[in-house]
């Protein structure tokens, strides 16, 4: 469709997902697999989803990019896509640099906080609201089977 209306060089395509399978409904759900957990929990399952971005030129192909980013950045990125200038306060980051494969493998945020969690590199802390605290790098353990706290 966007080819034959002549607008697949000027239209960014984005497909992601919301935050894992539904816990939930069971095997109806989905599975994050091997990732721990999904919808509404703390866990990569919850957290880590896939997004696919194409626009032939702006966006570099063929390229896999494994770092955090929000669905916040959507609206910074698409708005220096347009040539336009950000408003103060916003809370997303222009993943452009990602997109172009400017730089690899490193996240726009220094850190990031989730639904009580702290992420930082490697690295992830879950602040329980029963005061339980689980600490794993994420680097050698994506399952998060091993709390290091």
């Amino acid at each position: 469709m966007l080819e034959r209306n002549g607008l697949s060089e000027q239209t960014l395509v984005v497909f992601t997902s919301d935050n894992g399978p539904w816990l939930s409904k069971g095997s109806q759900g989905g599975s994050a697999w091997p990732l721990r957990a999904g919808k509404s929990t703390p866990y990569e399952g919850g957290h880590r989803v896939p997004a696919i971005f194409r626009q032939p030129g702006p966006v570099a192909q063929d390229v896999t990019c494994n770092v955090i980013a929000t669905m916040m950045g959507l609206l910074p990125t698409c708005v220096r896509m347009a040539g336009g200038d950000l408003p103060a306060g916003l809370d997303g980051h222009d993943l452009m640099p990602l997109l172009r494969s400017e730089v690899s493998n490193v996240s726009p945020y220094e850190a990031l906080f989730i639904e009580g969690t702290v992420r930082q590199q490697g690295w992830k802390l879950i602040l329980h609201p029963d005061g339980n605290v689980e600490l794993f790098n994420l680097d050698e353990d994506i399952a998060e089977k091993m709390n290091l706290s």
